[in-house]
């Protein structure tokens, strides 16, 4: 211990990561860790060095050292409790005070050898303490994990697998570009109609104008992204992750690899097709590592490094000093900027060579509402809860949707595979709250669930215009979009799945899948 005691400034360092991950892990990777380790370690080195020039004393400039770390990592904590009296400005003013006058105080005051001795050991004990207890609860989660990713790997749908290295002996006379296109919580025509007052009408005949199917029956498969995204883009239904992951597992991040690895983007980059992604600020669909090219300002962006440092004194620092809030992420103006910069794109990616699969998830019109319904700059002033800012939204969505179809399609060489279609629908917040966090869903009423998983989903597939019912039917959903769309183009032979709708009791368990099928279709 002696010899370990006046390197505590390390483990309180070490420590934060290492909480914030473990809170986290159900929806990161343990090498998200590694930035916020790294530039903590550099800070306190800088500090401590700084620090041992001043006061020319090794014991001394660890000891500050260390109390600059707990006060700088304590912020968010004393915010927490003080909130419910005191506004954020205030409570970063107090902080800073309080940290200025014991500053003054021990400046002023000589401590003793014995004093710094028996305060090292304290803050080494306290320290080494903290870093195990975090160890003890991430190694047993990221254990298990990595089993059941091995698992998720072993038992990769093997029929799917088979049929698509099949078909790639087929002889492919025509490769379309393909667009998928994902408005996050974009509703359906008819949810819209009973549940916002709102008439989509114009929207969809727009569609239909333009040679697009629109499933006007058609539900989510799974009431969040990952969920739906994982079914659709690996062409299966979920129900297997049970007996493989755990039903009481609560770590997402099996499923967020199944979107990063899945068989569709796979399958026909094998095809020859190039892959083109542009997902949002959320981390598991930000980018896609396998993609060909990423559009998105948020894609060199490190969201666990952010949320990191947010829960530190730089997050009010940044925001009432510097009024640079941006550089911490999570900011309206950021996302509306990300938002304008993706329409821009996508209006221009047809002019990319072909053949190409260009994957999009887009955060749009899922809050936080930064547009009103002429698409001019907006701030909510209700939390994000208002319906009429999510209608607004929309409106500005139907524009842009609209903009980046006709780009699309005026600047294709021939005429291209198009889909839009919603991952889940919006919640109704007196129920789900903004995001269906915090509740149990099975206590939610009919009436949420069909609002929350009536979904827009559009075909513009050109085999199919002249007679497009003779495959799509109004009732289809996402799991069988690429079998249908596969079987046409690229000579596979998969049947079409039952076109079944799933929540799950609590967003802690993704693994628990409770069918309510019978509920959404109104039966």
């Amino acid at each position: 211990m002696k010899s370990l005691k006046f390197w505590h400034p390390l483990f309180i360092a070490l420590f934060p990561a290492l909480l914030y991950y473990a809170a986290n892990s159900s929806e990161a990777l343990v090498n998200s860790i590694f930035s916020p380790i790294i530039y903590t370690f550099l800070g306190t080195g800088i500090v401590w060095g700084l620090l041992w020039i001043i006061v020319k004393n090794v014991r001394l400039s660890a000891f500050y050292t260390s109390l600059i770390l707990l006060w700088f990592f304590s912020y968010t904590h004393v915010q927490n409790v003080l909130k419910s009296s005191l506004k954020g400005f205030h409570i970063f003013v107090g902080y800073v005070v309080f940290f200025m006058l014991v500053a003054v105080v021990l400046s002023r005051k000589k401590l003793s050898k014995k004093f710094i001795d028996t305060a090292s050991g304290f803050l080494t004990i306290i320290g080494i303490y903290l870093v195990i207890s975090s160890f003890v609860r991430i190694i047993p989660s990221e254990i298990k994990r990595s089993q059941s990713e091995a698992n998720i790997q072993v038992t990769k749908d093997i029929g799917i697998a088979m049929e698509l290295e099949r078909s790639l002996e087929n002889k492919v006379t025509e490769k379309p570009d393909i667009y998928y296109i994902v408005p996050d919580r974009y509703a359906r025509a008819d949810a819209l109609e009973e549940f916002y007052g709102f008439d989509n009408s114009d929207f969809i005949t727009e569609l239909e104008k333009r040679g697009f199917y629109v499933a006007d029956r058609s539900n989510a498969n799974y009431p969040k992204t990952f969920l739906s995204l994982a079914s659709s883009l690996n062409m299966r239904h979920l129900d297997a992750l049970t007996h493989i992951v755990g039903a009481e597992t609560r770590d997402n991040t099996p499923v967020f690899e199944m979107v990063q690895n899945n068989m569709v983007a796979e399958y026909l980059k094998k095809q020859g097709y190039t892959f083109i992604y542009s997902g949002g600020w959320w981390e598991p669909t930000r980018v896609n590592r396998h993609a060909d090219k990423n559009i998105n300002l948020y894609a060199d962006s490190d969201e666990f490094l952010r949320k990191y440092a947010q829960t530190t004194v730089l997050n009010p620092l940044f925001h009432h000093v510097f009024k640079k809030g941006d550089i911490l992420g999570f900011s309206d103006n950021r996302v509306r900027e990300n938002h304008l910069y993706k329409f821009a794109e996508l209006k221009k990616v047809a002019q990319e060579p072909g053949p190409k699969f260009v994957l999009v998830h887009m955060l749009f019109p899922h809050s936080p509402y930064v547009f009103d319904e002429k698409c001019q700059s907006y701030d909510t002033q209700s939390d994000n809860r208002d319906p009429q800012e999510y209608i607004a939204q929309l409106q500005c969505a139907n524009t842009q949707l609209l903009e980046i179809v006709d780009a699309i399609q005026s600047q294709s060489k021939d005429q291209p595979v198009m889909i839009l279609q919603a991952d889940e629908g919006p919640f109704n917040v007196d129920e789900m709250n903004k995001h269906g966090e915090g509740i149990d869903w099975e206590d939610a009423s009919d009436d949420a669930f069909r609002q929350h998983m009536h979904i827009l989903n559009a075909y513009h597939v050109p085999a199919w215009q002249e007679d497009p019912e003779t495959i799509l039917y109004p009732s289809i959903t996402p799991v069988n979009t690429f079998r249908l769309l596969l079987n046409e183009y690229f000579g596979t032979t998969f049947d079409a799945l039952d076109d079944t709708s799933f929540i799950i009791p609590h967003l802690n368990y993704p693994y628990q899948y409770i069918e309510v099928t019978d509920v959404v279709l109104g039966i």
